[in-house]
């Protein structure tokens, strides 16, 4: 997994952290790597390519990445937010949910819309 992030202090919420991260095709998605952005009292929205698909946040097909993070999910106190509309785009291939939000210990609600601005095959999310 590829990762940056940011250390926020926010005036009414406290310390936020939020990261952008990339989970490539070929190398698997470890949920370890997820939780070690997910500390356990610091609130965290980790968003990105995750490259894990589940049918349950709209993805066509639910793939082993997805299974992997659909069982971290459940274990831990944590919750996924996906777009409300397909963020990958290829020639040949279909239209597909790719990029999603992970969220810990916000308390408020996330909502996750697609921007079509880019000259890319994802539009960001």
């Amino acid at each position: 997994m590829e990762a940056i992030g940011a250390q926020f202090t926010l005036r009414r919420f406290g310390l936020l952290n939020i990261y952008s991260i990339y989970v490539p095709p070929r190398r698997g998605f470890d949920p370890r790597d997820v939780d070690r952005l997910l500390t356990p009292d610091t609130p965290a929205l980790v968003a990105g390519d995750l490259n894990a698909k589940h049918r349950l946040w709209g993805c066509r097909a639910t793939n082993a990445y997805g299974s992997r993070l659909f069982d971290y999910v459940a274990l831990n106190p944590c919750t996924v937010h996906p777009p409300n509309e397909p963020t990958f785009f290829r020639p040949g291939a279909a239209p597909d949910i790719l990029d999603l939000v992970v969220v810990k210990n916000i308390p408020s609600t996330v909502n996750v819309e697609v921007i079509s601005e880019l000259s890319s095959d994802h539009n960001p999310s």
